[in-house]
C-alpha cells in the first residue's frame, strides 16, 4: 500500500509538473513585445527644439503640437505591456481606449493637459536630458503663484521623427502611463490575470466574475469629476469624487484630483487633503513638490527648504524655485541668504520678473530703502510697468516715508532714457 501510495503521489507530481510547464509556456504567450522596439534616441538638438515648441502652445493654451508629437501607439504599449494579453487582444483592448478618449470632453491628451490650464499659466522649457535611457524635455508650468514640472519623454521612431512616448508629472510622482494604468487596474481588478488564472480563480470560487456594469460606472463617474471641476462647482467635484470606489481614489490619479478641488476650496480642505495624502503616502521622495505647499502651511519652513532643494533636484535645477526659497528664508530670518540665491538665479533667467519682485521683498525686510528704489526703477525699465504710487500697500509703508521714495518718484518715466 506504502509503493501504491508512493507511485500515486510521483504520478501526481508528474501531472503537476506537466501542468506547471503548459501554464508558463501559456503565460509566455501573453508576454508583451518590447514596447519601444525599433525606436532610437533622440539628440540633445531635436529635445529641445520640441520642448520649446510644446511650451509655447501650452502657455497660449495651445495643445497641437504635444498632440502631433505625441506617438499614441507607443504610449499605449507601454502602458498595457505589463497586462497579459495576446497580442490580438492588447490592440483591441488600445483602440477602445483611444475611442473612449476621442469621445471624452477633451478628446486628447494634449486639450486634456490645456483645458485646466488657468488664463494666467505660463510654460517654459528648461533643459533636455537623458532619463532613465531616453531624453527628456523638462518644462517649468506656472499658474498663479503655483508651479508644476512636466517631463516629455522622447523617442526616435522608426521614420526617424522625434516623438512623445509618455510624459512624467512632478506634482503627481508619476509617469503618465503609470497613472493610466493604474486607474485601468482599479477599474478591471483582473486585468493583470491570464484568462487562463482567472479561469483558475473564478473555478476555485475566490473571486466573482467582474461586473463590466461597474466598471463602465467607474469611468463615467471620473468624467464626472472632471466636468464639475472645470465648471468650478467644487462642492459637488468632491461629493462626486468621494463616490468613486476605494481602489480608484487610492490611485495617484485619485489623490491629484482630490488636491485639485481641495485647493480651489480653501486652506482648511486643501491642508486636510495634504495631510491624507502625505499619511497615505508616507516618506515618498516623489511628491516633494506637494510636500511643499504642507510644510509652508504648516510653517515647518525647515522642511519647506529641504523638499524645495528636493525638486530642484529632480528637474535638474530651476531659478524660479529661488521665489520660493525666499519665502522660507526670510521666515528664518536668513535674508542675506535670500538675496544671494535671487542673484544668481536672476543670472540664470534675467527676464524672469518674479525673481525681482522676490528681491523687492526682501529688500522691504532689511529696509535696505536703496536697494527697494533700485530695483523698482529695474522693473519698470526692463517690463515696461508703470506702477501706483506705493500709498495703498501696506508692505511699502517703510520705504514710502523714505528719502529714497521721492527720489524714485521724481525719476519715474526717466528709467527708458537712463
Amino acid at each position: 500500500m506504502k509503493r501504491i501510495a508512493v507511485v500515486a503521489a510521483l504520478a501526481l507530481l508528474v501531472v503537476v509538473g506537466l501542468l506547471a510547464f503548459a501554464y508558463s509556456a501559456l503565460k509566455a504567450s501573453f508576454v508583451a513585445d518590447p514596447p519601444l522596439a525599433g525606436y532610437g534616441e533622440v539628440s540633445q538638438e531635436d529635445a529641445d527644439a520640441l520642448g520649446r515648441k510644446v511650451a509655447e502652445g501650452f502657455s497660449a493654451r495651445d495643445a497641437k503640437a504635444f498632440d502631433a508629437a505625441l506617438d499614441l501607439d507607443a504610449f499605449g504599449r507601454i502602458m498595457t505591456a505589463e497586462f497579459p494579453m495576446a497580442r490580438r487582444q492588447r490592440i483591441r483592448f488600445f483602440e477602445g481606449f483611444k475611442e473612449g478618449l476621442a469621445k471624452a470632453g477633451a478628446g486628447s491628451f494634449g486639450k486634456y493637459f490645456t483645458q485646466s490650464f488657468p488664463a494666467d499659466t505660463t510654460v517654459r522649457h528648461l533643459r533636455a536630458r537623458m532619463r532613465d535611457g531616453h531624453r527628456e524635455a523638462v518644462l517649468r508650468v506656472r499658474q498663479g503663484q503655483g508651479v508644476n514640472y512636466f517631463g516629455l519623454i522622447l523617442a526616435r521612431d522608426p521614420s526617424g521623427r522625434t516623438r512623445i512616448v509618455d510624459w512624467y508629472n512632478y506634482f503627481a510622482g508619476e509617469l503618465g502611463h503609470a497613472t493610466m494604468r493604474s486607474v485601468i487596474e482599479a477599474t478591471a481588478g483582473d486585468i493583470k490575470q491570464t484568462p487562463f488564472e482567472r479561469l483558475l480563480v473564478r473555478f476555485a470560487g475566490r473571486l466573482r466574475k467582474p461586473d463590466a456594469t461597474k466598471e463602465s460606472n467607474a469611468g463615467d463617474e471620473i468624467a464626472k469629476v472632471r466636468k464639475l471641476t472645470l465648471a468650478k462647482q467644487y462642492d459637488e467635484a468632491l461629493k462626486a469624487l468621494k463616490g468613486l470606489p476605494e481602489p480608484i481614489l487610492n490611485t495617484r490619479s485619485g489623490w491629484m484630483m482630490r488636491l485639485q478641488i481641495a485647493q480651489a476650496m480653501g486652506d482648511v480642505e486643501y491642508q486636510r487633503a495634504l495631510d491624507e495624502m502625505s499619511a497615505r503616502f508616507p516618506g515618498d521622495p516623489t511628491l516633494a513638490l506637494v510636500q511643499v505647499d504642507r510644510h509652508f502651511m504648516k510653517k515647518d519652513f525647515k522642511k519647506a527648504l529641504e523638499c524645495i532643494d528636493a525638486v530642484d533636484k529632480a528637474v535638474g535645477g530651476d531659478p524660479y524655485l529661488a521665489v520660493l526659497r525666499v519665502q522660507a528664508l526670510l521666515e528664518l530670518d536668513r535674508a542675506p541668504e535670500a538675496k544671494v540665491g535671487l542673484a544668481e538665479a536672476a543670472k540664470e533667467e534675467p527676464d524672469l520678473i518674479d525673481l525681482q519682485w522676490a528681491a523687492i521683498t526682501v529688500s522691504l525686510r532689511q529696509r535696505d530703502h536703496g536697494e527697494t528704489m533700485r530695483q523698482l526703477l529695474e522693473i519698470e525699465r526692463t517690463f515696461a510697468m508703470e506702477m501706483s504710487d506705493l500709498l495703498d500697500i501696506p508692505d511699502y509703508a517703510d520705504f514710502v516715508r523714505s528719502p529714497e521714495y521721492r527720489v524714485w518718484l521724481s525719476r519715474r518715466g526717466t528709467a527708458d532714457s537712463e
